[in-house]
């Protein structure tokens, strides 16, 4: 059964505003967000964790845009779990990686003769909820850096290391 849970990385989405950014190349997947914590501190607040960097490891299909905040409940994961998930989540059982695993198999089988010749990776759909957004992904995983640099900074340094 298809169901979505939450991921944690340590951190989550300011639910305070736009500020993503999607940083894709035919080997990288990035998503640069101003972040916040997802425990309440002692003060009971969220804390500011500064801007996240994204890594999506092994990503092999994306898709970001419509819904925003305002259009979710008509996404069709919503009354699987995702009005229930805040920032970043994973879909057991997606139709989407069923798809996508599919393809690959098949074009596996037909350049290959089988589609056993090498051992495929986990795919995983992540889907991360923006005030302004939806970004989701299939990768094989998620990792994240945090900096305390200006958004600007981050972002070029990020544009320099993508583009090496």
């Amino acid at each position: 059964m298809t169901q979505v849970i939450p991921v944690e990385i340590g951190c989550q989405p300011s639910p305070s505003g736009s500020g993503e950014l999607i940083v894709q190349d035919c080997e990288s997947t990035f998503v640069v967000f101003i972040a916040i914590d997802t425990k309440k501190s002692v003060r009971g607040y969220l804390e500011d964790k500064g801007i996240a960097v994204v890594e999506c490891l092994g990503s092999c299909q994306t898709k970001h845009g419509y819904p925003n905040d305002d259009g979710r409940d008509e996404h069709p994961l919503f009354n699987f779990g995702l009005s229930r998930v805040h920032g970043i989540s994973e879909v057991e059982n997606s139709p989407w990686v069923t798809e996508v695993a599919k393809q690959m198999t098949e074009t596996t089988r037909r350049i290959w003769g089988t589609p056993e010749t090498k051992k495929q990776r986990k795919l995983r759909h992540f889907i991360f909820k923006f005030k302004e957004s939806t970004f989701e992904c299939i990768a094989s995983d998620l990792t994240v850096s945090f900096h305390t640099e200006p958004y600007t900074e981050v972002v070029k340094k990020l544009l320099q290391k993508v583009s090496s």
